[in-house]
C-alpha cells in the first residue's frame, strides 16, 4: 500500500501521491466524490474511462462513486494521478493493479445499484462470460462507519471521512460471484458499483491465479 487517505480538502482537483504501474496489467480507480453533481474526470500516466458512475437516490445528489479503468499495456511512472470536478467537499479513493486480467478488453460488465436507509446492499451482476473471470465492487455510503463487504471478499479500501460524514469500501473475490455485496452498523444511504474483470486468455481455466502474486493495492491520498 502506497497510501490510505481521505480528505474533506475542500477544492475542485486532487492529485495522488507518486504512483508506478506494471506492464500488462488493468488498473482500476474507486473514487468518492461530495459536494457537487459535477462528473469527475481521472488523468495521468494512463487513459483513463470513466466506466459508470452511480450518485445517492436523492434528486440532485451530491455524492458521486465513479469507477475509472485503463489498460497498461508499458510500464508507467513513477508520476501521479489527477482527479479533477466540481467544487468538492470530500473526496476518497484507492487505486488498484491487477495482474492476471485481459488488458486488451478488461472489463466485461458493469452495474450500479443504490439505496435508502439500509444497512446492507447488494449488486447484481449477469451470468459471467468465462468462470476464470473475477468480481470486484466498490460502495459508498453517508456514514463515518467502516464497512465490511460479504464473505469471501478481500477489502482493499476502507476509509472514512467526517463533514460530510462517508465512506468507501472497494473489494474482491476471486471467485466468478454475481452478488458482491457489504454491510455496515447503522442505516444509511448507499451507492455501489460491481464489475466482471476478464482473465487473461494466456492462461485459460487458470483464473486470476497470477493476480495473487502479482497484485498491488495503491491507496493514493490527496
Amino acid at each position: 500500500t502506497l497510501d490510505s487517505r481521505a480528505t474533506t480538502a475542500n477544492t475542485v482537483t486532487y492529485t495522488s501521491a507518486s504512483v508506478t504501474f506494471a506492464a500488462n496489467t488493468l488498473a482500476l480507480i474507486f473514487a468518492r466524490s461530495a459536494g457537487t453533481t459535477a462528473a469527475v474526470t481521472a488523468s495521468g500516466l494512463l487513459t483513463w474511462a470513466a466506466e459508470t458512475a452511480v450518485q445517492f437516490p436523492a434528486a440532485a445528489s451530491v455524492h458521486r462513486l465513479t469507477l475509472f479503468t485503463a489498460q497498461v499495456a508499458v510500464s508507467t511512472g513513477p508520476g501521479v494521478v489527477t482527479f479533477s470536478g466540481g467544487s468538492m467537499t470530500g473526496f476518497i479513493y484507492g487505486i488498484e493493479e491487477i495482474g492476471g486480467a485481459d488488458t486488451t478488453d478488461g472489463v466485461v460488465q458493469v452495474t450500479t445499484s443504490n439505496a435508502a436507509d439500509v444497512s446492507t446492499i447488494d449488486i447484481t451482476l449477469s451470468g459471467f462470460t468465462s468462470a476464470d473471470n473475477r468480481t470486484f465492487a466498490g460502495f459508498m455510503f453517508s456514514t463515518a462507519l467502516l464497512g465490511t463487504p460479504e464473505v469471501g471478499y478481500t477489502e482493499l479500501v476502507d476509509l472514512t471521512h467526517a463533514a460530510p460524514n462517508a465512506n468507501m469500501v472497494a473489494a474482491w473475490t476471486n471467485a466468478a460471484d454475481l452478488s458482491p455485496g457489504c454491510t455496515w452498523a447503522a442505516l444509511a444511504t448507499v451507492a455501489a458499483i460491481g464489475i466482471e474483470v476478464k482473465a487473461t486468455a494466456a492462461a485459460p481455466g487458470v483464473g486470476f491465479g497470477p493476480l495473487l502474486a502479482m497484485y498491488r493495492n495503491y491507496h493514493i491520498r490527496a
